[in-house]
């Protein structure tokens, strides 16, 4: 037992049991998700392997400086030989470090951002001619109101929060799977008004495997199951 408490004060310790644990929570859920299990139970377990992997990178925060400090003693071994693979190791293993921290602060910056797609019209001088244009922008949204496919009205902020983020999402204008004609306000449906489908189905009769829009829940209702 004083091994096992030993090993846990030591923050290499709790890296390597939560390396563990990690790795078996990992093999756990790609065996339920290859038997078709359900799908509430392999999100939970992606959901510990995930929380898992943030811990085990939080432990290794400021590892680098302690691995090039050492790297830094090594340089007085006399042996010429095991001078130059100890000291080109430990600077490898930081420089690795020190690159894993800058792209997990990265990742952990852009969870509250939204990668947005606008699409402009670019003049070709050359042709006399309009090309469209994707130009993408992380936008600030916290809430997490927009989802992919929506269609958002964004907005520059005043200061940038980032070098990356440099504008807010202020609404959905138009969400996904649920459009509106901008000029009559009315409900659409592929290339028909909904009550116009509606009106249709009271003629005709209205199909039991028939969608119903006012019936169904808001998209994203699963998205914290």
């Amino acid at each position: 037992m004083d091994i096992i408490i030993k090993v846990n004060n030591q923050s290499v310790g709790r890296d390597k049991l939560a390396r563990l644990v990690q790795y078996t929570s990992r093999l756990v859920w790609h065996q339920l998700e290859s038997r078709n299990a359900n799908k509430y139970s392999v999100d939970r377990i992606k959901s510990l392997e995930n929380t898992l992997s943030t811990f085990r990178k939080v432990l290794r925060l400021g590892r680098c400086v302690d691995i090039f400090y050492t790297a830094l003693n090594s340089i007085h071994i006399e042996d010429p030989f095991l001078r130059f693979t100890l000291t080109t190791s430990k600077l490898a293993h930081a420089l690795y470090l020190y690159a894993d921290h800058i792209v997990w602060l990265s990742k952990s910056v852009k969870q509250n951002a939204a990668k947005i797609r606008v699409k402009r019209l670019e003049l070709d001088e050359n042709l006399l001619m309009y090309f469209s244009k994707d130009e993408f922008y992380y936008c600030y949204d916290p809430e997490k109101k927009c989802k992919t496919g929506d269609i958002v009205l964004i907005q520059a902020l005043p200061r940038k929060l980032t070098k990356l983020i440099t504008h807010e999402v202020k609404e959905v204008v138009y969400p996904f799977g649920d459009v509106t004609d901008p000029i009559t306000g009315k409900k659409v449906a592929k290339e028909s008004y909904r009550e116009d489908i509606d009106k249709r189905a009271e003629i005709y009769g209205k199909l039991e495997t028939a969608f119903d829009y006012e019936k169904a829940p808001p998209r994203g209702w699963q998205d914290d199951i």
